[in-house]
């Protein structure tokens, strides 16, 4: 937050500290892009919303992120700030590469995390082949 005041930054960022599920939906579909820059994440549901409300995502290539994300967003293996500020100017420009990264999201999502994915999974899981 300091950063953000000092860099006089504040009518561009907006914090959401809790939000119900509609506010959240709202806030995916109002997003350019997702940037995900963590060091430690596990299977991290954000990217499945991303990819589920087709906004573009970004993220490092750390923990579970490329197998969750796989080729329906941007990987970087380097945390240098200046290259997802970059891949995001990049998305915010070129409409070409951002609506490749919208269908390849949604159709990451289709196939590997819709409910019916996951319920015929989870269903295969408790009754095996015979």
């Amino acid at each position: 937050h300091e950063r953000i005041r000092a860099l006089r930054l504040e009518q561009h960022v907006c914090w959401i500290n809790a939000a119900s599920e509609a506010q959240l939906k709202a806030a995916y579909l109002a997003s350019h892009a997702f940037l995900l820059l963590s060091q430690h994440e596990g299977f991290c549901v954000p990217l499945i919303e991303s990819m589920a409300l087709s906004v573009p995502v970004i993220a490092r290539a750390t923990t579970a992120i490329p197998e969750t994300l796989g080729d329906a967003g941007i990987l970087w293996q380097e945390a240098d700030p200046w290259l997802y500020a970059a891949s995001a100017s990049r998305i915010f420009s070129d409409q070409a590469l951002r609506a490749d990264l919208q269908a390849r999201g949604r159709r990451r999502y289709a196939e590997n995390f819709s409910t019916q994915v996951l319920s015929r999974r989870f269903m295969d899981f408790l009754e095996p082949a015979l």
